[in-house]
């Protein structure tokens, strides 16, 4: 389990490393944090990482967890739900748990596990144009970036719409690779 916005800030630069090369445990979901509010429902899922057990399960963005291991969220702050979950992550604990999907009620089992996150994802949009979300500019960010134009070229796609929403940053040399494939050498950048 993952999010960064509490735990980047207190990683030790050995295991920032680990970050950038896309190095995990946990389940991989990310939540929506709604600061001190309580849950009326559950946990909202804003980010499934790719290649983790949570991709790998089937959980899906606006997924609600609405209660893991028997207990329901409803009624605990965010903080407290999500304390609830990361406490049996940390102990390497399956966790069970129901998801509201669309009102339609889910059972998942997920164990944690290390795994490499995958930090590109792409797909055709319609009117053939390709699709590519950047989740972080990390060391295995370039071969992706490249596997998804090389695919995405394969398929003939008319142009390409890149999406680096929520991106926190990453390593510089990455990005300077990824720009690299982008623009050619000489030509100006705005």
């Amino acid at each position: 389990f993952q999010d960064f916005k509490f735990h980047l800030v207190r990683f030790k630069p050995k295991l920032s490393a680990c970050v950038c090369q896309g190095n995990f445990g946990g389940i991989g979901l990310q939540f929506f944090n709604y600061a001190t509010a309580t849950l009326e429902h559950g946990m909202t899922v804003y980010r499934v990482l790719g290649n983790s057990p949570a991709e790998a399960a089937g959980l899906k963005i606006g997924d609600v967890i609405t209660s893991v291991n028997g207990k329901k969220l409803d009624g605990m702050t965010y903080e407290e739900a999500y304390d609830y979950v990361v406490d049996f992550v940390n102990k390497g604990e399956t966790l069970a748990m129901v998801v509201d999907r669309d009102g339609q009620i889910l059972n998942f089992s997920l164990t944690p596990a290390q795994f490499t996150q995958k930090y590109v994802e792409y797909k055709i949009l319609k009117d053939n144009v390709g699709y590519v979300s950047i989740y972080q500019f990390g060391t295995n960010s370039v071969s992706e970036l490249n596997e998804a134009l090389t695919e995405l070229e394969k398929a003939g796609v008319k142009g390409y719409v890149f999406d680096v929403r929520n991106d926190p940053g990453g390593e510089l040399e990455s990005v300077c690779s990824m720009v690299d494939m982008l623009v050619k050498k000489g030509e100006t950048i705005i």
